[in-house]
């Protein structure tokens, strides 16, 4: 076969090996959201292409159930750091957040119950959910929401420990931290789905770059910010 007709035949990436071979840091995880990858967090730190080994595994695909995405290490931006914005209730997400982020990467997650909001205990099956009592249609629920963007490595400062919570634990952004990506099993039985994708444009593309300035008036927005000492202020008027 000639080395044309083998590029022509050649099969496409999955998901998992384009974005590992974007840079980013994707691994297996189970049905209860947890990473099949014992040492996982030093990918915090570096890039580790030999996680997608993990996704041949016989073992690891037994309990597969989906795939997520790790914040931090992108070795294509040194300068960068990938922040991932989970949205437990997008009922408290404010509408500045949601100006900053658009345009980026953006899924949606797992459902709430439309009749009590509880994300709880809920199971989907043929587009029909039941939680408790209370029967309703997918569409009907108030589905979570994820984004993921590129910060300058310097904002990486702004959120304490590399997870910060906000909105009484409505929104988090983390650094440090994974976030199943579609097309994810949830454990309710839905699955995670693309609103602003990688492929959206028919190519890989990469998340949205925020400044300094923008990330910095996200974490205002999300009411992370920290105060400033009485002296400094009046220091700064």
């Amino acid at each position: 076969m000639s080395s044309l007709n083998a590029a022509t035949t050649r099969r496409p990436l999955t998901p998992h090996e384009e974005l590992l071979g974007a840079g980013y840091n994707v691994v297996p995880v189970d049905a209860q959201k947890r990473p099949l990858a014992p040492q996982y967090r030093e990918c915090y730190e570096r890039h580790c292409p030999e996680l997608g080994r993990l996704f041949e595994d016989k073992s690891v695909k037994k309990r597969q159930a989906g795939l997520a995405l790790l914040g931090r290490i992108n070795p294509h931006f040194p300068d960068k750091v990938l922040v991932v914005v989970d949205v437990d209730d997008p009922r408290k997400f404010p509408d500045e957040a949601r100006r900053i982020l658009e345009g980026s990467w953006h899924w949606r997650t797992g459902p709430r119950c439309p009749a009590d909001g509880d994300k709880h205990n809920i199971v989907c099956e043929g587009g029909i959910c039941r939680h408790r009592d209370h029967q309703f249609r997918l569409e009907e629920t108030l589905r979570g929401e994820a984004y993921a963007v590129l910060v300058p490595a310097e904002a990486e400062k702004l959120v304490k420990k590399g997870v910060a919570k906000s909105q009484d634990g409505a929104v988090e952004l983390r650094i440090r931290g994974y976030q199943l990506l579609p097309p994810s099993l949830h454990p309710s039985g839905i699955t995670y789905e693309w609103v602003v994708s990688p492929w959206q444009s028919g190519e890989f593309r990469h998340p949205k770059e925020l400044s300094l300035e923008e990330f910095k008036r996200l974490v205002e927005t999300l009411g992370l910010a920290e105060e400033r000492p009485q002296g400094a202020q009046q220091a700064a008027e």
